[in-house]
């Protein structure tokens, strides 16, 4: 296999030096190459580089490898493999073939009848190299006609009055993008333009008027209706829906939405931050939804006889002892009783002993006021220390539980052949 030197090569079976003097003698080959280039098309370096095997004494393969077309880099499509580098009759050390690619960005091999004759090149092909007939694929050699080249940047620049070059600013790139020195500094004027880049897939560069823009957006004239931006002023911001950013304090008169993938996140200084309302006896609300996309809230209020603000649908925890620790368990109403300190959705209940029940289960009853809230009773089931085990769960059918009403407990059974003992009944709810 020749490797690509990337250099315009020697004509021999390696390839790998530099053309010689007194070796290697000037062909029209060499020319077509460089008229080509000048054109700003030519091979470049690149991974995949033209290499060159011989798949027989008049056959050869050529790898892909990347070239600039008219300035632009483009790879080629696909590699050759036995393509024919000798006419219908070849003559051994005088017969060329000219690998090139043509204007599809396809490997191809121009061959030719006449001997000691460089094959010409079709209009769009960059040529490669070249291929010396031997008729025998040991010794076929290879001159290539290829660069070094593996960066591309751009001087602008002018002829000072010595008529020597002044260079102003460059069009570079590396890795993070495209990059610009020399710009000037201008004053702008409304018959200026400006170049941006078109939002569709064809990228091409546009130029508008500074007035232009002007005319499509208020926001640049500094105006009120509809303004984004102005240079100075007290309506830094200022939307028609109510968005205003005076140069302190931004104002949103229709509400701040944050995206759903977004998040909202205040950095503090070293005050306080205070999130607060402007009328009086509006409640704050915080709303998040759960892993089924139900909804729940929390809500501040100041609805309190106090000064302290009070914290509204967050889980409420009330735990009541219906008998001591060491006495057996005996059935009967009122076991225990409390008015409720504020009024509570209640969402679920639990029962606990210290000591389990056997024989039987322990039923209690909770009622407001005297009446039940449980359409199915709370119980614990025997041989168990909760109710969170129990066969058949409690259910409640009055769940609004109002402020100071009295909440009564009873025990309607309890084990048969050992009473349970230590008896607590927790309410689970959120203040409303």
């Amino acid at each position: 296999m020749v490797n690509n030197p990337y250099f315009y090569s020697n004509q021999s079976v390696a390839s790998t030096a530099q053309i010689t003097d007194a070796a290697d003698h000037p062909h029209t080959g060499l020319i077509k190459a460089l008229s080509v280039g000048l054109t700003g098309s030519y091979p470049i370096r690149a991974e995949d580089n033209f290499a060159i095997t011989h798949a027989s004494a008049s056959t050869i393969n050529v790898a892909t490898g990347v070239v600039f077309r008219d300035g632009i880099k483009q790879a080629t499509t696909t590699a050759v493999t036995g393509v024919t580098i000798v006419s219908s009759s070849p003559t051994a050390g005088s017969t060329y073939a000219l690998v090139v690619v043509q204007a599809n960005n396809t490997v191809v091999v121009r061959v030719t009848n006449t001997t000691n004759s460089v094959p010409a090149y079709t209009l769009g092909d960059i040529p490669i190299a070249l291929v010396l007939y031997t008729n025998n694929a040991a010794t076929t050699e290879v001159q290539f006609l290829t660069t070094n080249k593996a960066n591309n940047g751009l001087d602008i620049g002018y002829a000072d009055g010595s008529s020597e070059y002044v260079s102003k600013g460059t069009l570079t790139a590396n890795a993070d993008g495209l990059f610009i020195t020399g710009v000037a500094a201008a004053t702008v004027a409304t018959s200026d333009k400006l170049l941006m880049q078109d939002a569709g897939s064809s990228d091409v560069i546009k130029s508008a008027t500074v007035s232009s823009i002007v005319a499509l957006s208020p926001s640049l004239s500094g105006t009120t209706n509809n303004q984004v931006v102005t240079v100075t002023g007290a309506l830094a911001m200022q939307g028609e829906s109510g968005l205003l950013y005076d140069g302190s304090n931004l104002t949103v008169g229709g509400g701040l939405i944050v995206g759903d993938t977004s998040t909202l996140t205040v950095s503090e200084s070293g005050d306080d931050w205070t999130l607060a309302n402007t009328v009086d006896d509006k409640k704050l609300g915080i709303s998040v939804k759960n892993d089924a996309s139900a909804v729940k809230i929390a809500t501040f209020t100041a609805a309190t006889p106090t000064n302290e603000i009070q914290l509204l649908g967050v889980e409420e925890v009330i735990i009541v002892s219906l008998s001591d620790e060491t006495t057996n368990l005996t059935t009967g109403t009122a076991k225990a009783s409390f008015h409720m300190p504020y009024a509570m959705t209640l969402y679920a209940v639990k029962a606990t002993v210290n000591t389990a029940p056997t024989g039987a289960t322990i039923v209690v009853d909770i009622n407001e006021a005297g009446t039940t809230v449980l359409s199915t009773k709370l119980s614990i089931d025997a041989s168990e220390f909760t109710s969170t085990s129990a066969a058949t769960a409690a259910v409640i059918s009055d769940a609004a539980l109002a402020s100071d009403a009295l909440i009564t407990f009873d025990i309607d059974q309890i084990g048969s052949s050992a009473a349970g003992k230590g008896l607590k009944v927790t309410l689970y709810g959120k203040r409303v």
